[in-house]
């Protein structure tokens, strides 16, 4: 059974009579009648309070603070985490009676707005992000892992993507895309340090020069508005040859153009997929059986074929990389002095 009191009337509960002992009251537990009053900011009896109270020793009773911004007055103890989202069951008689009293709200919205404003203080807003916010910072480091995640995975994917960028990477809301709905150039704006939509895309896509993306939206002339325009935007041929310049966006910043170039729209030799090879192997052991599985490992210089438990079997006559960043599945082919192997990774098996 649920009942709905004031804070005040909660915290009078609680300090004239123990947890374990109200909380049967409720019909709920102590844990959750002590979850209810930390919710709603209001102090509870420390451990020994009431063994101190009985043997008459000296307790103290902090009092009930202000309610915060935006907190309930009220309190439902043993209420679910749904139970807010259901409403209020009217009786006939009650729809037809009179109206209630207009309800008081203490304390006033002006004392509300004017404690906010306390609270707030002097918002100092930096220049650039060079030294940001903690909450800010946070958000950037964890942006920052999201993007070498991506640069590793070699595709650009909305749903565990970066999420300062969402606008930039053509994410969705529900089943349309972000750039559907009105954000306006505001918050894009303060963002990035610059009105101009495209440099403003660019930034937040994770280009994090704001002179350098200035630069490279006035010298191709870009005017794109959408996640899908930039992608289109970086694969143009036009881009390619600006980046193709030693000094372009500038001579500090190329490093950092290209990996986000690159990042971005990644080559194809950068893009993860399944590729299928075969190799000639030179046996210098018994080969496995058929369709065994071997694994391939570069011992002095050569690509040697093992057995499951690590007995040199031979040498592959191919010039593997031994620098690969994908996952190499290797099996004995049915063709004499040959293996298959199925490579899950950039184009990148084979020295060229």
């Amino acid at each position: 059974m649920t009942k709905e009191l004031s804070r005040q009337a909660l915290y009078d509960l609680v300090w004239s009579t123990p947890v374990k002992t109200l909380a049967t009251q409720f019909n709920i537990s102590d844990a959750n009648l002590r979850k209810a009053c930390q919710r709603s900011h209001i102090p509870l009896p420390p451990a020994g309070y009431w063994a101190k109270l009985a043997a008459g020793k000296r307790v103290t009773q902090p009092s009930l603070p202000a309610r915060p911004p935006g907190m309930s007055d009220t309190v439902t103890p043993g209420a679910g985490r749904y139970d807010s989202y259901s409403y209020r069951q009217w009786s006939d008689a009650e729809l037809q009676g009179p109206l209630p009293a207009r309800p008081t709200f203490t304390p006033d919205l002006d004392a509300v707005r004017a404690a906010c404003l306390k609270q707030i203080d002097k918002v100092i807003i930096p220049r650039d992000l060079a030294r940001p916010h903690h909450a800010i910072a946070k958000i950037l480091a964890t942006d920052e892992q999201r993007r070498i995640a991506q640069l590793g995975r070699g595709y650009v994917s909305s749903w565990d993507g970066p999420r300062f960028r969402a606008s930039a990477n053509g994410d969705v809301v529900g089943f349309f895309p972000v750039e559907d709905h009105e954000l306006g150039l505001a918050v894009p704006a303060v963002e990035t340090g610059t009105m101009t939509h495209s440099v403003s895309l660019l930034i937040q896509a994770g280009f994090n020069s704001r002179l350098a993306a200035i630069k490279a939206i006035q010298d191709t002339g870009a005017t794109f508005g959408s996640g899908d325009e930039l992608r289109t935007w970086l694969k143009s041929p036009g881009v390619a040859q600006w980046s193709a310049l030693p000094d372009w966006p500038t001579a500090e910043t190329k490093p950092m153009w290209l990996e986000f170039l690159y990042g971005f729209v990644p080559p194809d030799n950068r893009i993860w997929a399944e590729r299928r090879f075969f190799a000639l192997v030179q046996w210098t052991n018994v080969p496995a059986s058929p369709g065994a599985p071997v694994r391939v490992h570069h011992i002095d210089g050569q690509p040697w074929i093992l057995s499951a438990v690590g007995d040199r079997l031979g040498v592959m006559q191919a010039p593997l990389n031994p620098e690969r960043r994908g996952l190499a599945r290797v099996l004995v082919s049915n063709h004499p002095g040959r293996v298959e192997i199925s490579y899950l990774g950039p184009d990148d098996l084979w020295i060229l």
